[in-house]
């Protein structure tokens, strides 16, 4: 059975812009959860080593980042010895 979940917390995601705010019609200033976005670097799309993401879409190939950083170390690290 295949994992799947957020691509915010996915090992192989690299977050670029975590979230952005946005102002409300009564001018206060909110987090906008859904406007993250990152890197994938499974499915790179062929064409390069990411293909850009937003962070609120399903992975197909979801992989837990806390487990997989005790076994592998985090993706930063991974990507310096590619």
């Amino acid at each position: 059975m295949a994992n799947h979940g957020y691509r915010k917390n996915c090992w192989w995601c690299k977050i670029i812009v975590e979230c952005q705010y946005k102002w409300d019609n009564e001018g206060r200033l909110h987090k906008n959860e859904t406007a993250g976005e990152g890197r994938c670097y499974m499915h790179n799309g062929n064409s390069g080593p990411w293909k850009e993401v937003k962070l609120n879409s399903y992975c197909p190939d979801y992989t837990n980042r806390q487990k997989q950083e005790k076994k592998w170390g985090t993706l930063e690290e991974s990507i310096e010895h590619w």
